[in-house]
């Protein structure tokens, strides 16, 4: 069996083109998943939290050691951290998510890519895939023209 002609050196870069302008719509489409489940979780951390102060509240009302107090302390002083993080995490994930599909801002592509690669397994398989498209140079030079 013959091998087809290779392709003109135009046609590779529009197709290399046309594969990055389709990896970046579905890295936003994704980024835009992942913004809206971590915005369930944040919800659950705020509820957890919310109980927590309610439930310290009420301990301290009734009297409690200070080994408990300092424990509930520190659970919610944790949860607070937790959900810190989290909110910086969404937001960066929604500006991500817009700056992909315009085709700008490719540091904080980049940047939200590292950090979303804490998030296993599906946020390091989304960082470093999309830490992978941006390397591309037809990627590049999407958001060079943009």
């Amino acid at each position: 069996m013959a091998l087809p002609p290779p392709l003109p050196v135009a046609d590779i870069a529009h197709a290399e083109t046309l594969r990055a302008e389709s990896e970046l719509s579905t890295l936003a489409m994704l980024y835009a998943v992942m913004a809206g489940l971590q915005c369930l979780m944040l919800l659950l951390v705020a509820g957890l939290l919310a109980y927590g102060v309610h439930r310290e509240a009420e301990l301290n009302a009734v009297g409690q050691s200070p080994d408990q107090a300092q424990a509930g302390v520190v659970a919610i002083v944790l949860l607070s951290m937790l959900l810190a993080f989290g909110l910086v995490s969404l937001i960066l994930k929604v500006l991500t998510a817009r700056a992909l599909r315009q085709r700008r801002r490719l540091l904080l592509c980049n940047a939200t890519a590292v950090v979303t690669c804490l998030g296993f397994p599906l946020g390091t398989a989304l960082g470093v895939w999309t830490l992978l498209v941006l390397q591309r140079p037809a990627a590049i030079a999407l958001f060079r023209k943009a």
